[in-house]
């Protein structure tokens, strides 16, 4: 189990709020283009507010790591019982990786809820009515139904979610028929290997791609076919 230490986890907090600056840029954004509709319903601004909501309980958990969880004086105020150095690492550890799990499937249940949506609005008839499976919601919707493709979205999307189906096997990637996978994105291989667990998986990871969502998804919303629905798109989510 690798050492957390209060320095890592400092330096990976503040890329994360350097990156929730940005997610409030969009959110504003966002709210401003689609101004007159009410922004707790409307899905093109609830998909930016729900990756928003993430971000910032993403960094709660880290700022809690760094404050509480890595401080022996929080265990002796709060927990009222002796703890050795080793058990503090270890539920420190325990905790991150929970906490950096939830992350994954945040981003990955703010996407997909946000693309149905999305495409059913553009054309109703897609996809079976958007309920097939997400990798055919995200193709045909990034790839056919917006006035632009945006670069290298389905390859991150692929990234994304093969790594949030082998979190359903707590690390390990597993396919029905078997095969091995893998996924190329900003020039890097990604291998997932059927039966073994992934190691790419870290904090620094999942900031990466979380933020490159957040890109995309103002990318999505943003776009001159999205735009052009003039109606209320109701986010039962929300």
């Amino acid at each position: 189990m690798k050492q957390l230490t209060i320095q890592d986890i400092q330096k990976l907090g503040h890329r994360l709020a350097t990156i929730r600056h940005s997610m409030d840029e969009d959110l504003d954004a966002i709210k401003a283009l689609y101004a007159g509709l009410e922004p707790r319903i409307d899905a093109r601004i609830t998909a930016i507010s729900k990756l928003h909501g993430t971000f910032g309980m993403s960094h709660l958990c880290l700022m809690f790591l760094h404050k509480d969880l890595l401080n022996r004086s929080w265990w002796v105020t709060n927990i009222k019982q002796r703890a050795s150095e080793s058990d503090i690492q270890s539920l420190a550890c325990s905790f991150s990786s929970y906490s950096r799990m939830a992350f994954i499937q945040s981003t990955f249940s703010s996407v997909e809820s946000s693309f149905r949506l999305l495409l059913r609005e553009l054309d109703s008839s897609a996809c079976n009515g958007g309920t097939s499976d997400f990798k055919s919601i995200y193709e045909c919707l990034l790839k056919s139904k917006l006035s632009q493709y945006p670069t290298d979205s389905v390859d991150l999307l692929d990234l994304l979610r093969l790594v949030r189906n082998s979190v359903h096997n707590n690390g390990v990637y597993f396919y029905r028929t078997g095969q091995d996978d893998a996924v190329t994105w900003k020039g890097h291989i990604y291998n997932f290997k059927h039966g073994f667990p992934i190691d790419f998986v870290n904090w620094d990871f999942c900031i990466t791609v979380a933020d490159n969502i957040r890109m995309l998804m103002r990318n999505v919303v943003e776009d001159s076919n999205i735009r052009a629905i003039d109606r209320l798109i109701i986010d039962p989510f929300s």
